[in-house]
Formats: C-alpha cells, structure tokens, sequence
C-alpha cells in the first residue's frame, strides 16, 4: 500500500512520473509494468514475479553499491495491480488531506484563543515569525536588528542583588542566582527554575501538547534555529538543513521531532547571532581580584573567575546547561547517540573526539576491522552504531567526524595539551562537496581522497573539492605540525633516522635543532606548498563583498601553521636564522587576511575560532619583533609594528564584542605587549578596544630589564625578509582608501 510518509515508496512515485510507460512496449497484461517500461522480453511463465525481474535484482545484488538499499523482493506488478495499488493511494491521501485541513482549523482556533488570552493579559505579545519551511537567509535575518522582540517596561539585568522577576516576554531566561557551572550541584537550580514562557495557562497548554518543558516558547526556539543555521558556519554540514528545519514542524510527540538537547544547543549557539537575547556584560578581569587573589589574565581554570562574577546565569548559559544534561542522561540510557555526539562535537570538542571511535566513524571501507575477536561481523568495525541506511546519513556522520576533529585540533594547536585521537588511527575518506551532500549524490570512493594519503595537500580534486574540504585539510596540516612539536624530543631519542641530518654533527641533547631533520624539511615544504596549491577560483576567501568562512579560515590556518612550526625554535636575533623571515612572512600574512575582511561589511564575529587564533598569534609574533626592534633602536621599523599590533588588538576588541574567545585574546595581546615591551606601549593602543583597559599594575610588576624577560630577539636592522606590497597602515584599509602607502624592502 502506498505510504506519503514513506521515502521509498514517494521515490516509486517519483519515478512513475519521471519515467513513464512506453508506448511501443509489450502488451499491456502480457508483461509486466517493469518489463514494458524497460521494452525487455518478459518471460511471462504465469509466475510472479517474472524470470527477468528475479535476474535483474540478482545482478543488482551482485552488483550493489554501498549504502544503496536494494528490495527484498523483484518489483513485478502488472496493470491490474498498479491500477488497485493506486485506487488505494489515492484514497489514503484524499483522508490525508482531510486530516490535515481538520487539524488546521484546529489550530486556527487554538491561535485565535491563545490571541484573545494574551490581549487581557498584561504579557507582552510573541514576535511574529515566518514559517521555517522555506528556511531563512542571511539576508532575512540580520545578527543585529532583524528579530524584534516584545518589549518590556524594564530591562534585563544581570545583578543576583535585584529582586527576581517574571520573564513575560517569552524569551524565556531564567533569573536563578550564581552557579557554579562545572558544579553537579547546579542542574537542581535549572529544575527548580524552569523557563518562564508568557504565562501560566500558556505553559499548560505547551506541555500539554508535548513541548519540551525547558525550551523557549516555540517561536523563539525556531527563530534561534534559524539564526544558527543562518549564521554559524558548522550548521549546514553537522545537519541535513532541509530535513532539520522540516522535522521541526513536526507535533514534539513525534519521533522525527529534533531531540530537545539539540534544541538547547541550538539556542545557545543562536543566541550569540542576535541582539535580542540579552548578553551578559562583558566584565573588566584585573590581575587582582576582591579577595586579593592572583589570577592571570588567561587563567586557565575560567571557573576561578566565575565565582567573582556577580551576576545570574546568562540565557545562552542556561540553554547550554540543558542541553549537556539531557544529553548526558540520553547517553547513560544508550539513546540519541549520533544526536548527542553532534551536541558534543560543538560544546564539548575533547569528549566529542573520544566518542568517534567506538562509533566506527574513524574508518571507512576497506580499513575496517576484520578480527573476529573485536567484532562478530567481520566486514565492519566494531560500532556500536546500525550501519546508515541512506546516503545523507553516511555523509552527515562523516561530517560529524570531521567537524568534531577540526574542532578539536584548532583548540589544541596553540597549546600543549596532548591531542585526544592520533592521526595515525583515522582512515577516512575526506568530505563531498556541499552540493553533493544536500542533495544525497552517491560518490564513487574512487573519486575521493582519504585522510591519510600525504598528496591530498597538493592535489585537489576539482569535482570533489571546495572550501570546506580545503578546510578540513587545513586543521590535518595543523595536526601534522602538532604531532611534531609534540613528539620531536622522543623521536631524536628513540634513534628516528627522520629526525637527523643526512651529514649529523655531534651536538648535545641541550643544542639539538629539529630544523636540520628530513621530517622537519618535509613538513616545511608541505605548508609552504599547500596554499599555492588551492584552486584558482578558491585562492581568495573575500570575492565582491562576499566572505566564505571555511576559505578564509583555511588560508588563515595555513599561514597559522608556519608560525606554529617555526615559532618554538627560532632564535630571532640572529639575522641569518630562516624561520624569523618565515614567522614575519606568515604574520603579515595573516594581516593582509585581516585588512581584506574589515574592507567589507562582514561580521567578525561569526567567523570560527581558527581565524581568531591566527589573529592572537600573528599579534604575538609581531609584539617579539618590537621587542628586539627596541632594543636595536630601529625606531622606524618599531612604529611600523606598533600600528600593525594596534590594529590586531583593534581587531579583536571589535570581534570580542560578541565573541568571548575573541576578547580573551585580545586582552591577552595587551598583556603580552605590557610584559615585553613595557606599559608605555599599551597607552598608545587606539581607543577602538571598545573594552576597558586593565588598572594600573602594581609598581615592579612589570620587568625592567633584558635579564628579566624571555630571551625573544629579532635580527638587526636593515634585514627583514621582503614583504609582498600592498599592506596598508593601520586604518586605510577599513576606510576603503586606495594603496597610497606601500612597503618596501628596505623599510620592512
């Protein structure tokens, strides 16, 4: 019987129309409908199904490719058959049809009720709302000005010494006290104040049919889905956007509804993209606190600052709060596994990446596992996952995979916490194309590049490859040079022949220099090799106004990566050492990323974390070049770098303003400029850093002299490695003035 709600059989459908009936086939009750169809000699032997479909779905089996689901039995039917099949559909749908126009007058009701109610209470009205079927562009929805909340006499504070108030504007925010958020004992908080919706009857009535209890109202929760899907550039390769946004129309007692942890997460996210929720107040952190405790300005444990903080729980907070714990309670029942893995890969990237393993999404044929000791079927690997049952569900558990890896090694590259999955336990095939992923294309693996293959820097397939996939490459080139900064030392100890030079000279442990080994060699060439090679139509990431945000962030990690490589064994006050011309080339190469994104009317602040990072090193590498240039008295070349560092702290505050990591790096910056270069470089920062300053420093804080800092040099003046023209001074740019100032190499 035909099911509308069934994918098969509105593909069967689907391919009815698409492909009618011959005419000049065999006669009508003689053969078939698939014999006719295809014009085959039907071996009509009064059995059904006939002997050409029985061969035809053997050869079909014998010949299937993976993750193509093929029928149990042939798909004979003749016209008598498909004349009842269809009178039978058609009658289902005409009752269909009725149901849903019953239940549209149903709900037209319930509005016109819900409208009456809230016009004689003093609560304000819901904001109106589009329909997500069509789903939002980021035209339509602006981060800033777009969504127009129902407004209220007072103001949303963030102070735990005000009274707690009734949220009536359906936004839901919960005005509970502090709590700790690593604390376990802080999720009876979150129950005992649950969100407030525009009233009592009005909350009744959404958990009577089924809506989840901690959600927003339902107009908010689709407004803040859209706005995630809208603006963050992971939405749209962690879900299957269409099907998302479909299934969210759904009743909540629906099993297609989206589980309401993805919900919270999505909120939260969302959140960040408008003005409308409430944002907590971004809080000057000073070296000392009230207590008189010393916490540095990148303190690593944030919950120490948290507890200084003195005010309730942000929405975004809140929203993230629920969705760890529904999804934490749905993982002890063994429930939403792949859901709760996408929630994961986002808010919590180390834990996401130890999940990927035993989910079997690491590998792909044929580097599955084949012992019988691990798994009882040996043509798979040990998951504790159902194998996908179509394309988009491979493909999308792929891109779960990727996004939580490059999640997680972007947070690690630029520090040294140990990496949670070895590159060396991955055999996965690399991405599809966007367009191939949403609309369900099967790709050939012959036609795909896998993770391990070391040519997949340099060769880039022109059908199978764009600015995601060039991104994904990006975070395994940084985990390349993690791995070797990382493991360098036991390698040289361990007798690695790839860690010595071809013509060794005897040197202590002490004085060992990685950079004359082959395996550095070959890394190095790799990154200077890998963004020439990109594709001519995505060299550049800022085309016409218009930014793609996985291409800028690639050619950001990619210059990232050469800092990272060079930057822990350069010696900078030696003129004739490489890596300080490649630390300059790299960081003023991220700088002319920066000015090329702040010449268009892009929001900083929804770019991903890789090119915030950049940012803060390019900042830093710069900051060690004043430094030494100070102490040589090149005054010339110290006030060029001096406008380059204003304009990255510039940079930052501005990102910072709706991006917390962004205005943690830039106070970091400033710290870091304070520390080796004295505080009266700090005071000559512009006045665009949109966030207080730190208070004055006790007296001696500072180091007064050479002996007191690291040792970070830069090379005597008059030998910096040329620059390519067209870096502006700080501020041309923004302002769309022309190249009226170029660098030359004698100056730079």
């Amino acid at each position: 019987m035909f099911d509308p709600a069934s994918p098969e059989d509105l593909a069967a459908a689907a391919a009815i129309f698409k492909n009618p009936v011959p005419v000049h086939g065999p006669k009508r009750n003689t053969a078939c409908q698939q014999c006719r169809k295809r014009k085959l000699q039907c071996t009509s032997d009064s059995q059904r199904p006939c002997s050409t479909c029985v061969r035809s779905l053997a050869h079909a089996r014998a010949h299937a490719v993976e993750g193509v689901p093929l029928p149990d039995e042939p798909d004979c039917t003749y016209g008598d058959d498909r004349e009842k099949d269809q009178l039978q559909a058609s009658s289902k749908v005409e009752r269909l049809e009725n149901r849903i126009s019953e239940l549209e007058t149903l709900l037209s009701q319930m509005q016109l009720a819900l409208e009456a109610s809230h016009a004689s209470s003093p609560a304000s009205s819901c904001p109106s709302y589009t329909s997500p079927a069509a789903g939002p562009s980021p035209q339509q929805i602006s981060p800033i000005t777009t969504f127009t909340p129902p407004r209220t006499n007072r103001t949303y504070t963030y102070y735990d010494s005000l009274p707690a108030q009734q949220d009536n504007s359906g936004l839901g925010i919960m005005n509970t006290g502090y709590t700790d958020p690593t604390s376990s004992s802080s999720m009876p908080n979150v129950d005992q104040n649950a969100v407030i919706p525009i009233s009592n009857s009005r909350k009744a009535q959404l958990l009577a049919m089924g809506w989840p209890e901690h959600l927003p109202d339902p107009m908010i929760t689709k407004h803040l889905v859209h706005a995630f899907f809208a603006f963050n550039m992971y939405a749209g390769r962690l879900f299957h956007g269409p099907t998302f946004l479909a299934s969210l129309d759904l009743h909540p007692n629906n099993s297609r509804f989206p589980f309401s942890a993805i919900l919270h997460a999505m909120c939260a996210v969302g959140s960040l993209y408008t003005a409308d929720i409430p944002q907590p107040p971004t809080q000057s952190r000073s070296q000392y606190t009230q207590s008189g405790q010393f916490f540095a300005v990148d303190e690593l444990f944030s919950g120490r600052w948290r507890q200084f903080e003195r005010r309730p729980d942000s929405f975004a907070e809140v929203q993230a709060k629920l969705a760890r714990f529904a999804g934490e309670a749905a993982i002890n029942r063994g429930e939403r596994l792949v859901e709760c893995l996408q929630i994961k890969s986002y808010i919590a990237s180390g834990r996401s990446i130890r999940s990927v393993a035993p989910y079997g999404f690491t590998m792909a044929a044929p580097f599955h596992v084949t012992t019988q000791a691990l798994t009882a079927n040996a043509e798979r690997p040990p998951s504790i996952l159902p194998n996908p049952q179509t394309v988009v569900e491979a493909e999308m558990r792929r891109n779960i995979f990727w996004i939580a890896y490059a999640m997680e090694r972007q947070q690690a590259c630029g520090n040294s916490f140990a990496m949670m999955l070895d590159d060396l336990d991955v055999c996965q095939l690399l991405p599809v194309c966007g367009d191939s992923y949403e609309q369900g294309t099967q790709v050939s693996m012959r036609e795909r590049q896998w993770s391990h293959d070391k040519r997949m820097f340099l060769s880039h397939a022109p059908n199978q490859t764009d600015s995601f996939v060039l991104f994904i490459k990006t975070t395994i080139l940084l985990s390349h040079v993690k791995n070797f900064n990382l493991r360098y030392r036991g390698r040289y100890y361990q007798g690695d022949p790839s860690m010595y030079a071809p013509n060794p000279v005897i040197e202590s442990p002490a004085t060992y220099d990685p950079r004359s080994s082959p395996a550095f060699k070959e890394l190095d060439s790799l990154i200077a090799a890998f963004r020439p090679a990109f594709p001519s139509h995505l060299k550049n990431p800022v085309q016409d106004e218009m930014v793609d945000a996985y291409l800028y962030a690639a050619n950001c990690g990619a210059q990232l990566a050469q800092i990272l490589l060079h930057e822990p064994h350069v010696h900078m006050s030696s003129p004739r050492d490489p890596s300080t011309h490649k630390l300059i080339n790299a960081a003023r190469g991220i700088l002319e990323l920066m000015y090329a994104i702040s010449a268009t009317s892009y929001d900083i602040s929804l770019l991903d974390h890789l090119p915030i990072l950049s940012w803060n090193c390019c900042g830093r590498v710069l900051i060690k070049a004043l430094r030494v240039a100070n102490e040589t008295k090149n005054y010339e070349q110290a006030m060029v770098l001096q406008s380059e560092i204003a304009y990255v702290h510039s940079m930052l505050a501005k990102a910072g303003e709706r991006m917390p990591l962004a205005y943690r790096y830039k106070k970091m910056v400033y710290a870091f400029l304070a520390n080796h270069c004295g505080p009266q470089f700090v005071e000559s920062l512009p006045q665009t850093s949109y966030h207080a300053r730190f208070p004055s420093p006790p007296e001696g804080f500072y180091p007064t002299s050479s002996a007191q800092v690291s040792n970070v040099n830069i090379y005597s003046p008059g030998t910096y490695a040329a620059v390519d023209p067209g870096i502006l001074p700080m501020g041309q740019q923004m302002q769309g003035a022309t190249h009226s100032h170029v660098y030359h190499p004698h100056q730079v």
